[in-house]
Order: structure tokens, then sequence, then C-alpha cells
């Protein structure tokens, strides 16, 4: 099994805290659904939508720092990613086995411009099966 940087796990966690599906999509998902569909007193109606507005916060907030941790990585491991099989994969082709062993979401680098994605840290896409519309409070 290859062993995985520091870096890559931190961008991993951030990763995965926003797509789980108790993560922040979809709790702010969670939160708007319930308070679109409260039939109760308008002030729980509004505080389930601020809720939700502050979970949108939380999303840019893991968004920002996994740009930042991609972006202003220490020379040593830009240059060690180039030698990673995800990058020689974008750069120039490689095995499929050689991209799904790599450390590296391959995503981060072909679809996200480095940047944070609406999926979990194996790149499996979030839902809308995560999200309970029940006017009951979470």
């Amino acid at each position: 099994m290859r062993s995985i940087n520091f870096l890559t796990f931190l961008v991993w966690q951030e990763q995965h805290q926003i797509t789980l599906n108790v993560g922040e999509m979809t709790v702010m998902m969670q939160y708007f659904f319930q308070g679109w569909n409260c039939r109760g007193p308008a002030k729980y109606k509004d505080m389930m939508l601020d809720i939700a507005t502050e979970e949108i916060g939380h999303i840019e907030m893991l968004a920002t720092t996994m740009a930042y941790l991609l972006d202003n990585a220490p020379l040593e491991q830009k240059e060690a990613a180039v030698k990673d099989p995800i990058m020689q994969g974008v750069m120039g082709g490689m095995k499929a086995e050689d991209i799904i062993m790599s450390s590296m979401n391959p995503q981060h680098a072909t679809v996200s411009g480095g940047g944070a994605l609406p999926a979990d840290s194996t790149g499996y896409p979030w839902n809308g099966r995560y999200v309970s519309a029940l006017t009951e409070t979470i």
C-alpha cells in the first residue's frame, strides 16, 4: 500500500468534511428544505434558513482551505507532485491502476482545477439522497 503525505491527508479530510452523508453540504440542504417546508411560525422558518446560510459559510471555509493547501504547498512537495502518477497522467497518460492507487484524488487535478469538489474524498458525488426534507428540526 502506498503511503500518503500529510498535505494529501489534510486535503482528503477537507474534501470528506464537505460531502459525507453527514457533511456540510448535507446539513446545509437539510436546513434549507426544513426551512422551505416549515408550516409553523415564521420565526422557525427564518431560523432554519439562517442556519442553512451559515452552513454555506462552512463549505466556503473548507473549500478555501483546500485551495490554500493545494496552492501553497512547500516547494519540495510541488516538485514531488510532478513525479506523482496523477500529475504524470494529466500531463501525458498512464495506466488506470496507477491513477487508482495514487495518493491523490485525480479529480482535484483534472476536474476542479486544484480545488474542492461536490464529491467525497474518493470521488463519489454528493447527492440529494442524503437530505431528509422532514419539517422536524434536526
